[in-house]
């Protein structure tokens, strides 16, 4: 809810009509597990636009082996109106090495709305020409620099995300008590320490208000619960929801967050798998049909 309206100012173009530029990139800050991407693509689903998506941990900078992420997110943004670009595990640009060190100058390039020269990969990009084709090599590459940071200006909604988990683990054996009524010091506590743990260059390119996701309490798995449920087969529902219910004192404690989900229905699948014999059905067959 309160995100929402920064993505409908940052994607569709408002910002051109404004005096002054508003600051819309957010960094959401939580364990492992505790929706981050679900958040990011909750958002995108209600604005009805693209999300496009990248870890740090699968971030290729230039000259690596593989798809460059840079150029991806170039000819993505060439490719669509606009759209949610979210980061994930900006905690992990601590590491050290000329790897890391590539990583952050390309994502801090972006987080500052700016598409480096080697990012623009002109013969990969659809045509950004609008002179039919007249333009030069070098001139095409330009055009194709402009647009992708007049999309990134105008017409997109970042979001980074970090788990910063040593900081959680050390106080693992407290309460965080971020959501907790009657711990408003101790919020403001934790909350500094945590900022804290981020690299101010990293922090500054964000809002100021940083939004913390707390791990998640029983009544959040039981409220992810039921919105699961209506999508299970009705043959398997009610196994389903034991299991789960089982589950959730254990995903508490171990701080598990959306995984629990993941690993008791693979818990689930491989139950159904036990009961027939396997060049019976492909599994794809399985899972749609009534045997599941």
């Amino acid at each position: 809810d309160e995100l929402e309206p920064l993505v409908y100012l940052s994607v569709n173009g408002l910002r051109k009509t404004l005096p002054i530029q508003p600051r819309t990139h957010t960094l959401l800050v939580g364990p492992s597990g505790s929706g981050k991407s679900h958040l990011a693509s909750s958002l995108a689903e209600r604005a009805e636009v693209p999300l496009w998506r990248e870890s740090v941990t699968n971030w290729c900078p230039m000259g690596a082996r593989g798809n460059p992420s840079f150029p991806a997110l170039i000819r993505w943004l060439l490719s669509v109106d606009g759209g949610v670009v979210f980061i994930d595990e900006l905690d992990k640009l601590a590491g050290g090495g000329e790897y890391y060190g590539c990583i952050r100058t390309e994502i801090f390039s972006l987080l500052d709305m700016v598409a480096p020269n080697t990012a623009i990969m002109v013969q990969e990009a659809p045509d950004p020409d609008p002179f039919g084709g007249k333009l030069s090599a070098d001139d095409r590459h330009l055009v194709t620099k402009v647009i992708a940071e007049q999309k990134l200006r105008h017409h997109v909604f970042l979001i980074g995300a970090g788990a910063w988990q040593n900081c959680w683990n050390q106080r693992a054996s407290q309460p965080i008590g971020f959501l907790a009524e009657d711990a408003a010091p101790r919020q403001a506590v934790e909350r500094v320490a945590l900022l804290r743990s981020i690299a101010p260059e990293l922090l500054q390119r964000f809002r100021k208000d940083v939004l913390f996701l707390p791990p998640m309490s029983e009544d959040d798995y039981l409220q992810v619960l039921r919105e699961q449920l209506p999508h299970i087969p009705t043959r398997r529902r009610d196994v389903y929801e034991e299991m789960v219910r089982n589950a959730i004192p254990s995903a508490v404690r171990e701080g598990l967050g959306m995984r629990v989900f993941e690993e008791v229905f693979s818990d689930l699948c491989t139950k159904v798998l036990k009961q027939v014999t396997y060049d019976e059905f492909v599994f794809a067959d399985i899972m749609s049909s009534s045997r599941f």
